[in-house]
């Protein structure tokens, strides 16, 4: 590929050397014409000597006259020892190599500018995408730091609460809430590639929730619930929404026979908690069961006649007429 700088200055000696050579022939021609009349002898116009003599002026003159056109540049400087053969050989070489070039586009240079300005842009443009994708990486990664965070916020509140209403509802047992994770599956792995560690850190690693309880201090921790009864999961069920329900309380709760595999202790110790709660939130509750009515504040009756059924507000009294305790069955 040949660059303009270089071109241009092949271009240039080349045109000077024309130059030269045309005015070196020019002389070298005024020399051989003078060596030529020393050679011949001519007695019509003058002598031999005198002839000689006026030739050799002639010769001096001429090379005082080559002297003046001064020195060539440093570039040429490697022609100065060549024989004119030699010169005329490097000359024709050179102008063959000159045709090499005799086909080069022009319009190159302008296309070349364009492409290098277009790639600039490009380069500028890609520069923001890298930027702008860090950015979003950062951000990203700062997201599901928080959603982490978040998580395990919420999840330590919330099992906070499950201890302590648990320990209210069953005080000679214990019960407690597990996050669990990918790690629980991968405990038995041997290797584990960083790729999936990154994952594990973040939220996604996040998979379910585990319950652990004891209903008594003599008997082990229970994970599995289809292990417990029909009132002892119920128990687990009603600590696990009042848990929740203390980090963020909804505004009303409808509650439908959820003391109905409790027995009369556990409904007493639901109905106190329910109380309780129901200082930020509204409960409604259906029940068969006295120990749920001792502290409500509005009684509903429902009743069926003339295959329809009716409801409407009734009285505590006419509420505890409604309802059946443990030994009376209306």
């Amino acid at each position: 590929m040949c660059f303009p700088p270089f071109f241009c200055r092949v271009r240039e000696l080349n045109d000077k050397d024309k130059r030269l050579t045309k005015t070196l022939d020019y002389w070298l021609q005024k020399l051989k014409n003078a060596e030529d009349a020393i050679g011949t002898k001519d007695p019509r116009e003058m002598s031999h000597e005198a002839r000689k003599r006026q030739l050799a002026n002639d010769v001096n003159q001429y090379a005082k006259e080559i002297e003046a056109l001064g020195v060539l540049p440093a570039v040429e400087e490697v022609y100065e020892k060549m024989t004119l053969t030699k010169i005329a050989q490097e000359l024709e070489r050179t102008n063959q190599l000159m045709k090499k070039f005799s086909s080069v586009n022009k319009t190159a240079i302008d296309e070349h500018a364009r492409v290098s300005q277009s790639l600039k842009v490009m380069d500028r443009k890609l520069k923001e995408s890298v930027d702008s994708r860090q950015m979003h990486e950062s951000t990203v990664q700062q997201l599901q730091a928080q959603r982490v965070d978040c998580i395990e916020h919420i999840f330590n509140t919330v099992n906070r609460n499950f201890v302590e209403i648990f320990s209210r509802f069953v005080p000679a047992g214990c019960g407690r809430l597990i996050l669990q994770t990918t790690n629980d599956n991968a405990d038995n792995d041997e290797t584990t590639s960083n790729e999936s560690d990154d994952s594990n850190r973040g939220p996604d690693r996040y998979v379910g929730l585990a319950v652990e309880v004891s209903f008594m201090a003599s008997e082990g921790v229970r994970s599995e619930l289809s292990a417990l009864s029909g009132g002892q999961k119920t128990l687990v069920a009603i600590a696990l929404i009042f848990a929740m329900q203390k980090y963020n309380p909804a505004p009303f709760y409808l509650f439908d026979e959820i003391d109905q595999a409790l027995d009369s202790g556990h409904r007493k110790v639901v109905a106190k908690e329910i109380h309780a709660l129901s200082e930020s939130s509204q409960f409604l509750t259906i029940t068969f069961r006295r120990e749920l009515l001792e502290h409500a504040d509005k009684y509903f009756g429902v009743r069926y006649q003339n295959t329809l059924s009716t409801i409407g507000p009734v009285s505590k009294e006419q509420a505890f007429d409604f309802v059946v305790d443990d030994t009376i069955r209306r």
